[in-house]
């Protein structure tokens, strides 16, 4: 398991910050207003208003086989539930080896007028299992644009590092442009690598590139 166990599955030892990170997930931090990427358990109730959910209402396609297929509808809505985006997502989840492949096409389509205001946290993101973390000395605080602070303390454990297709490395690929990023590290004895693409093609040629790197 590369991604963390927190909040749905806790492992022990594992860093309990920020619990709207869970596992891979698709959302936005500023749409009309509303945060749709910090919203969880620990926002208080009379702060719910200014977050947004993502309500999936139903199942669209369903697969098993070589690729496995996952097709779902949902409705981004503000807390009075009424859409502002509607969401359709086709998951296709492909493999070989030690390789494993999850291709993602998602079509959002606004309901009523909708402005994706730039922020600071947008789209996908994963959070990944704590040995994959770039290792932090020091403990560290980050507070959101609605004073939100979070303190997430130093990952003695943590061997991670990033590289990007424009050749930056570790913290400079933070808030930059890039084809491709690719998070490696260990998980125990095992070389564990996740890289992310906007294509199929960018990503099966960078994949293709570091194992070769790594002799395999």
């Amino acid at each position: 398991m590369v991604t963390r166990g927190f909040p749905l599955m806790p492992k022990p030892g594992e860093p309990d910050d920020h619990p709207h990170h869970m596992g891979i997930w698709f959302n936005y931090e500023n749409l009309n207003g509303l945060d749709f990427w910090n919203n969880s358990y620990a926002i208080k109730p009379d702060r719910k208003h200014l977050y947004g959910w993502i309500k999936t209402d139903r199942i669209t396609e369903t697969k098993d086989g070589t690729t496995g297929i996952l097709g779902y509808h949902a409705n981004w809505t503000n807390q009075k539930n009424e859409v502002i985006v509607e969401e359709t997502t086709r998951l296709e989840f492909s493999g070989t080896g030690n390789r494993r492949i999850i291709d993602r096409t998602t079509v959002l389509t606004a309901a009523q007028d909708a402005l994706f205001k730039d922020a600071k946290d947008a789209l996908l993101a994963i959070r990944v299992a704590k040995e994959l973390q770039i290792p932090t000395k020091e403990e560290r605080s980050f507070t959101d644009d609605k004073g939100n602070t979070t303190v997430v303390k130093a990952g003695a454990a943590s061997n991670g590092n990033y590289l990007s297709s424009e050749g930056k490395i570790g913290d400079s690929v933070w808030s930059t442009r890039a084809k491709w990023v690719n998070l490696f590290g260990k998980m125990g004895s095992d070389s564990i690598s996740i890289a992310k693409a906007l294509s199929p093609k960018e990503l099966n040629a960078q994949a293709e590139d570091f194992a070769r790197k790594q002799g395999k």
